[in-house]
């Protein structure tokens, strides 16, 4: 919360690392304490990236991360931005969100499961952590199936994130 830019980074293995900015936006200096990395036990796997990203729409940037070479995707909700406090949440792609075909090009289904009525809102969200589109759906008991147009997005790897009431789930999605 000074307002200058921090280095957060991921190794080979997956491991998380942070570079805390302790000059001025216009003259940086770049601490290394890892004793006070707040990413140090967050792992994404082999060969993973991550975004920051509003994940919880409460304004301050989320982690999430995924790997080349399995179908967990990692998010990390930051719930206090004054103490870098981190929760720790981990899905497994399709465990309560199912995005179909993936890779898709024009069309791609989404299924939501859980007995929950109620409201969905929708979103596809870029590496960059913008909006790219937004959409509204109303879900009864059991299982919904939403078809979403991705025709109009580049190649590359998106967010779906799905909110209904205080739920959130979350997939990727890879547009070819």
């Amino acid at each position: 919360m000074d307002g200058d830019f921090d280095v957060f980074f991921s190794d080979y293995y997956g491991n998380m690392g942070f570079r805390e900015n302790t000059g001025t936006s216009t003259s940086p200096s770049f601490s290394i304490n890892d004793a006070n990395n707040p990413l140090r036990n967050i792992k994404i796997g082999y060969y993973g990236g991550f975004s920051l990203v509003d994940l919880d729409g409460d304004g301050d940037k989320d982690l999430f991360g995924t790997s080349i070479y399995n179908t967990i995707v990692t998010y990390y909700v930051n719930t206090d931005p004054r103490t870098s406090s981190i929760g720790d949440n981990r899905i497994i792609e399709g465990e309560f969100l199912k995005v179909y075909p993936n890779p898709a090009s024009d069309y791609c289904t989404v299924t939501l499961e859980g007995p929950v009525s109620g409201m969905c809102d929708l979103k596809i969200i870029d590496i960059h952590g913008q909006v790219l589109k937004s959409e509204n759906f109303r879900k009864v008991n059991g299982t919904i199936q939403h078809s979403l147009d991705v025709s109009g997005l580049s190649p590359g790897v998106y967010i779906v994130n799905v909110t209904q009431g205080s739920q959130n789930y979350i997939s990727r999605l890879v547009v070819e």
